[in-house]
């Protein structure tokens, strides 16, 4: 699974988790691993280290009765032609939202030092977000019917018909508890620890509109191509 931080890959996982056959894993460093050593090798050194190898080595241990994992990895966008062709079988989930209610979001979040450099500055955040659009404009055309989008206004706005629409393109059953997310047991290590205690709710879309005069230099910095819909609203 991948999005912009702070897009609801948290939520859409724990959603999936849910399902009885389904174990969540958090987001996994295992592929941005491997593309750091494949970068700084010699093109030969993919052919004998191949990314599903180096993936299933470092794969944390399942449950016997897990019959599918999510790895919710936001910033794997960027391998997604890799991870298409290392796993064919794997269901590829993008988690878009109102770039607004993201920089927002990820301003108000604390990433710690070690954190997520970029989002205590607006212009970066926005560079960010236009090269997140530009990659999966991209894997779109050329990975035609891999990757499923997934929208998060829609999601938290009609979680049962979304919930079921997951089930379908990851070929479960739908079970109900994929309704309740907000009783997972799982840990959560990402910044999405207190929202993701709750029951969904709308309560975060649009937030951004409180604080619209204070975004505006995100907002210019968007390539209005690439984010038509905002464009449109300005």
């Amino acid at each position: 699974m991948v999005g912009l931080p702070r897009s609801g890959t948290t939520l859409v996982e724990r959603i999936l988790a849910r399902h009885s056959a389904v174990q969540g894993l958090g987001e996994l460093a295992s592929v941005h691993q491997w593309a750091r050593q494949a970068e700084a090798q010699p093109p030969e050194w993919r052919e004998t280290h191949k990314l599903a190898g180096f993936y299933f080595d470092k794969l944390p241990a399942l449950p016997d009765d897990a019959e599918a994992f999510v790895d919710k990895a936001p910033g794997n966008y960027a391998f997604l032609g890799e991870i298409a062709q290392a796993f064919p079988n794997a269901v590829i989930l993008n988690v878009l939202r109102d770039p607004q209610d993201i920089a927002l979001s990820m301003w108000r979040a604390n990433f710690g030092a070690g954190g997520l450099y970029y989002t205590h500055d607006l212009n970066w955040m926005a560079a960010e977000a236009n090269r997140y659009q530009r990659y999966m404009r991209d894997w779109h055309e050329v990975l035609p019917g891999r990757i499923y989008d997934i929208r998060y206004e829609t999601l938290v706005g009609d979680l049962q018909n979304t919930a079921q629409d997951l089930a379908r393109i990851c070929d479960l059953p739908f079970e109900d508890a994929m309704l309740t997310p907000d009783q997972s047991a799982n840990a959560i290590k990402t910044a999405s620890n207190l929202q993701a205690r709750q029951p969904v709710n709308t309560a975060s879309v649009g937030g951004w509109q409180a604080v619209a005069d204070h975004f505006e230099p995100f907002v210019k910095r968007l390539d209005a191509e690439l984010w038509p819909e905002v464009a449109e609203a300005l």
